[in-house]
């Protein structure tokens, strides 16, 4: 495994996941991203070696080529996405058309880039991913607390009594207590 970049020099350094199975390609990308991002940068060689990797740690965005051996990008993205919801993935290809790009887009890329890159977007690109994926689990972990919090106000210590009395007003919605009547007017 290569890795590059220091996860000390920043602690909001983006953790990106690099997979191409060209290894100059690889190398390059990697040292852009360090170089300008200061990002954590894994690299892995192909598919199956990027799904071991994100069994392991824990990354916001993945940079993948679209077309390689074995597992491509589109179905690392899918995999990925079931391993680690919420992370970016960005795709990479020298052949993509314009039904392709809508359709991984619409599929759950962050963005797809065509080959040659343009480094200052790409650079771009990865900056604004990560920050979508960490607002993305921000937003999670605030809807399962939010979740656990509900579940602790409606339901009693033994989990089975249920406190409903009073809702209408904690919820700001006094015309709707059980005291207003009917319901009729």
């Amino acid at each position: 495994m290569r890795t590059f970049g220091s996860p000390l020099r920043n602690i909001m350094t983006c953790r990106v996941l690099l997979v191409d199975d060209d290894a100059a390609t690889r190398d390059v990308l990697a040292r852009i991203l360090c170089e300008r991002l200061e990002a954590f940068v894994h690299t892995a060689a192909d598919g199956n070696d990027a799904m071991r990797k994100l069994a392991e740690r824990f990354y916001d965005v993945v940079l993948t080529d679209l077309r390689m051996p074995d597992v491509n990008g589109k179905q690392l993205m899918d995999l990925g996405k079931v391993i680690q919801p919420g992370i970016a993935v960005v795709i990479v290809s020298g052949e993509v058309d314009a039904g392709t790009r809508r359709r991984l887009l619409a599929e759950g890329a962050y963005e797809v880039l065509s080959k040659p890159v343009d480094v200052a977007y790409l650079v771009s690109t990865i900056q604004h991913a990560a920050n979508a994926a960490s607002l993305s689990r921000q937003v999670a972990a605030l809807r399962e607390a939010l979740a656990e919090h509900i579940r602790e106000s409606c339901i009693g210590p033994d989990a089975s009594a249920v406190h409903l009395t009073g809702w209408p007003q904690q919820l700001g919605l006094p015309w709707l207590s059980e005291s207003s009547g009917s319901g009729s007017h």
